[in-house]
Order: C-alpha cells, then sequence, then structure tokens
C-alpha cells in the first residue's frame, strides 16, 4: 500500500507530536506509511476535507471520527 497524501500536510505531526518523537514514528508506521485508511484524520478528511479535521484528532480515534462526520452530514 502507498503512502497516505495527506502525511506532508498533516497537522498532527507538525504541531501536536513535537517532543513525542517514538509515538510519532508510531503512528507514522501504522498510519501514514501502511493503513492510512484506518486513520480518523484520514476518515474525516476523505468525507468532509482538511478543514474539518480538529487539530487534536489522533489516528486512533476512529470513534470521534465517525462522530465528527455524522455530525457534520446531519448539518447539512
Amino acid at each position: 500500500m502507498s503512502s497516505c497524501k495527506c502525511i506532508s500536510q498533516c497537522v498532527l505531526f507538525k504541531n501536536n507530536m513535537q517532543g513525542k518523537p517514538g509515538l510519532a514514528k508510531l503512528f507514522k508506521q501504522n498510519y501514514c506509511l501502511n493503513d492510512y485508511a484506518d486513520c480518523a484524520r484520514y476518515q474525516v478528511f476523505k468525507v468532509l476535507g482538511r478543514e474539518s479535521i480538529p487539530s487534536n484528532l489522533f489516528p486512533s480515534h476512529t470513534d470521534r471520527a465517525k462522530e465528527i462526520i455524522t455530525e457534520k452530514a446531519t448539518m447539512v
């Protein structure tokens, strides 16, 4: 599988992972470079666009991603 197309612009790694290189590496290996479709951030991006991704949404927060997507869908 190819890398996530959002990896170079992902705010999570630019802002929230500073000082946490081990955790950042783990997230990148498990999500960005492997199963990026399982990433909560990618799921929100795919449905709602980059501007709808909360800066504090971690790749493993898939339940929260579903809530965000559902909430936005009911607002339309």
